[in-house]
């Protein structure tokens, strides 16, 4: 195995959080916020001289690498960054240990957006959310491109992209090239959103926060936007960013390069979506007992595993009983987006298979064939999904029980593992709000947040001896 070049790609990656840890200490004391800025000065140094160090050690490592190397550095990649990124949280005092900072830095880096601190926290702290933010949902889509697609991980829902296409003998000698191209999609039209809101009179850093969480389908800080962030503007705003985010990272490449948004309507998966937006937006009206043109936002907001509260109007947890949300978000939205769950393309190929069993029983000499956009699938397809959906829901059983042992409510507790598992901020929130919190329930949430990131499987191989022998 190749680890010298798993270890040189994190140097690249942590010497890239240390960098911006160190323009964030420069903000921070610029504000006056001077015990950030000591944080982020921490994580800067450590950032960057461990980085440095294994870049510099490392430089003539071997370029050749597979699935297995990857696999090594996504698994490394979200448990030993939150620990360089923790330091601000920590040292702002927004949380009261380490443990508490270390589970910020995990919530935000998943896109989970849950937060055990301070509602009301520094400027600077609420920027450096948005960036963990940021480069979580670049990192998890780059990590499926990469290494899920090369072990076979994500899915058949996964399209193919000449700007998304990677040798597999090289896994790494191209990333950089792939993250360049999604941060500066996802970027750009972040930077558009929270300009336009800011003009029409959002605070800045408040349309910031928002238009990043927004894209990377994440969750922000509750109470503490302003009046102008529920204007009918900004909602239209974060509804686009958040559809950006819920579709397909290649469906946006597609159309720079086909110039035409055709593309959108003939995807299945978008279709999917929307007809989730359609029917979770009917729910509300339903149990609210009125029609709201805002409870699409708000429908949106959850397909897309991102919770945030975009309208200003009612909570949807408080609207709809415990199963509808929690199984629209354990769902969650299409393969390759910065969205957490298990994605709608595996479900897709579910019915997919279903249909095709109903015509076999319909008619007893029925040659009907798996069919998935457009393409004959074999069954081995449907036999990966349904591998997928029991890890899902074994790990969310699994989380579930270990929350309820610390004395959390059962429904609480299973709640809480389906938006840890699914990276959804708001349903994590209901194992924290109103609850002592223990260091346990902590771990236990912050492990099931990462295996959603990297979703479930791709943990199983490293248990393999195969694995470590080859």
């Amino acid at each position: 195995m190749n680890v010298s070049s798993v270890l040189k790609q994190l140097g690249l990656m942590i010497t890239l959080i240390g960098g911006c840890a160190l323009l964030n200490s420069l903000f921070a004391t610029l504000i006056g916020e001077n015990d950030s800025a000591r944080g982020f000065l921490l994580s800067g140094v450590l950032g960057c001289f461990l980085g440095a160090s294994l870049i510099i050690l490392l430089w003539d490592a071997p370029k050749k690498t597979g699935a297995r190397e990857g696999l090594l550095f996504v698994v490394s990649f979200w448990f030993l960054i939150p620990i360089i990124a923790a330091p601000p949280f920590w040292a702002s005092n927004v949380v009261e240990t380490w443990l508490h900072a270390s589970f910020e830095a995990v919530s935000n880096l998943t896109t989970t957006g849950s937060s055990i601190g301070q509602e009301i926290q520094p400027i600077s702290i609420r920027v450096w959310r948005a960036f963990l933010q940021f480069i979580g949902g670049v990192s998890g889509v780059v990590m499926a491109v990469v290494v899920l697609a090369a072990l076979n991980l994500s899915g058949p829902g996964v399209h193919r992209s000449h700007l998304l296409t990677l040798p597999k003998e090289d896994l790494f000698g191209k990333i950089g090239r792939v993250s360049l191209t999604i941060s500066i999609v996802y970027g750009a039209l972040a930077i558009i959103g929270a300009l336009a809101m800011a003009a029409s009179g959002v605070e800045l850093i408040d349309a910031l926060t928002r238009s990043v969480a927004a894209i990377s389908t994440s969750n922000v800080l509750p109470n503490v936007a302003g009046a102008y962030a529920y204007s009918p503007f900004s909602v239209i705003i974060l509804t686009i960013l958040l559809f950006v985010g819920a579709t397909n990272i290649a469906l946006h490449a597609d159309i720079l390069r086909q110039n035409s948004w055709k593309v959108y309507i003939k995807d299945s998966e978008t279709q999917i979506l929307l007809l989730g937006v359609v029917v979770f937006t009917g729910l509300l009206c339903v149990f609210s007992q009125r029609v709201d043109l805002r409870f699409v936002s708000e429908a949106l907001s959850f397909i897309s595993t991102s919770g945030m509260d975009v309208s200003g109007t009612e909570k949807v947890l408080d609207l709809l009983p415990q199963p509808i949300p929690d199984l629209f978000v354990f769902v969650g939205a299409a393969a390759l987006s910065t969205a957490g769950g298990l994605k709608m393309t595996r479900v897709l190929v579910l019915l997919s298979r279903a249909f095709a069993e109903f015509k076999r029983l319909a008619f007893d000499h029925s040659t009907a064939e798996l069919r998935f956009q457009g393409r004959a699938r074999t069954d081995n397809i449907v036999v990966g999904v349904w591998v997928y959906l029991i890890a899902y829901l074994g790990a969310c059983i699994l989380i579930g029980i270990l929350l309820s042992l610390t004395g959390l409510d059962l429904e609480l507790a299973f709640r809480s593992a389906i938006g840890s598992i699914s990276n959804t901020g708001p349903l994590v929130d209901v194992a924290f709000i109103d609850q002592d919190v223990s260091n346990f329930s902590i771990i236990v949430v912050s492990i099931g947040c990462i295996l959603g990131r990297i979703e479930v499987l791709a943990l199983a191989p490293l248990f393999s001896g195969d694995f470590w022998r080859k």
